[in-house]
């Protein structure tokens, strides 16, 4: 597997797809950091294959990595998301995006009814962007069918869709990465929730 940037260390990653606030996410226990360590480390490729592309299609090789992938999910201002990592992986003629939201004891944002009621104000663009998210996944405009999903969840796995459709790619999926700490900040627990389209 090829990290984008050519990153093999720490370090690279850090200087080359750090988080926007390296001050506060970039330490012990954020997820910025933990994942970065997971990702470069020699199992990382093995997990994935074993926990979600062996489930889904066989043989896939994972070709790329790209940290911090930014997708545009719509023409509203502020409408970017922010992938932890995407993976291109293909066996022949097959491909599959693989978009991956990485947490560390960390939420996934607020609930839409909230959002949607902090998006109440002349220039946000956030009812829009729900409006659009929810239409185009699930054809409807009944928002509050989806009130009490997270924000995060519906962005992550809509960003994943647009991934996929801006590499032409017909296989994508959503994977939420948790990581579990113990008290040396070794990774005591990996859970890997996904969804495919």
């Amino acid at each position: 597997m090829i990290i984008a940037g050519e990153i093999k260390n720490i370090f690279e990653w850090y200087t080359k797809a750090g988080p926007k606030d390296k001050e506060t996410q970039w330490k012990p226990d954020h997820s910025a950091l933990e994942f970065a360590k997971l990702v470069l480390d020699e199992t990382f490729e093995d997990d994935i294959k074993d926990n979600i592309l062996n489930k889904i299609s066989s043989k896939q090789n994972i070709l790329l990595a790209i940290p911090e992938q930014i997708t545009k999910l719509d023409d509203f201002k502020g409408g970017q998301r922010n992938h932890d990592l995407t993976l291109y992986s293909e066996n022949g003629n097959e491909k599959i995006g693989i978009c991956i939201e990485a947490k560390v004891n960390e939420d996934f944002d607020k609930i839409i009814k909230k959002k949607w009621e902090e998006g109440n104000k002349p220039k946000s663009n956030i009812q829009n962007r729900i409006k659009n998210i929810i239409y185009s996944i699930w054809q409807t405009y009944d928002i509050k069918k989806f009130n009490n999903l997270k924000y995060q969840l519906i962005t992550g796995l809509y960003g994943t869709i647009k991934y996929a459709e801006q590499l032409n790619i017909k296989k994508c999926v959503f994977c939420i990465y948790q990581i579990e700490i113990d008290g040396n900040t070794k990774i005591k627990k990996m859970k890997m929730k996904f969804k495919s389209y």
